[in-house]
Parts: C-alpha cells; sequence; structure tokens
C-alpha cells in the first residue's frame, strides 16, 4: 500500500505526536512504522517502500529524533532520493 505521507519518528517517546498526525489525516494516507514485535521481520524494506512512494516527508524533531540512528538513516534514504541526478 502507498502512503502519501511518511511519519518519521525518534521511537517511542515521539509514537504519540505521530498517532495524533496519522488520527487527523487518516490510517490510508499517513504511514509510520510501528514494531510489530515478531522476529526477523525485515522492517527497513518496508519503511524504504513507504519513503520511496511517499509524497510528503515529516520529520518529529526531538531529543530523540537526533539519537535515534534509524530516524537518521530514514532522513538520509529521504535525502538521497531527492537530490538531483
Amino acid at each position: 500500500m502507498q502512503f502519501p505521507v511518511f511519519i518519521s519518528m525518534g521511537g517511542p517517546s515521539d509514537a504519540s505526536y505521530s498517532r495524533e498526525i496519522q488520527s487527523v489525516l487518516g490510517d490510508q494516507i499517513a504511514y509510520h512504522y510501528q514494531a510489530n514485535g515478531e522476529e526477523g521481520i525485515q522492517f527497513r524494506a518496508e519503511i524504504e517502500a513507504a519513503i520511496q512512494t511517499c509524497r510528503i516527508f515529516v520529520v518529529i524533531w526531538s531529543d530523540a529524533y537526533l539519537q535515534s540512528e534509524h530516524a537518521k538513516n530514514e532522513l538520509a534514504f529521504f535525502r538521497k532520493l531527492t537530490e538531483p541526478s
């Protein structure tokens, strides 16, 4: 499924902001990754696919975001996609 809006957050401490954005926009519009607790799931591929198809990339900027390697990787991946060739 494609989501027009990708919400990049730093982790559980930012989840309430992400859920609020998602509740306003709707589950069919906004995507944020939520761990489902299943071991062995390749979440990176799911996240990168969502970033590749989004039209809007939202960052929940926080101390947690700046400390999260996953969040910084999402931002770097998005930035690479948007750089001119």
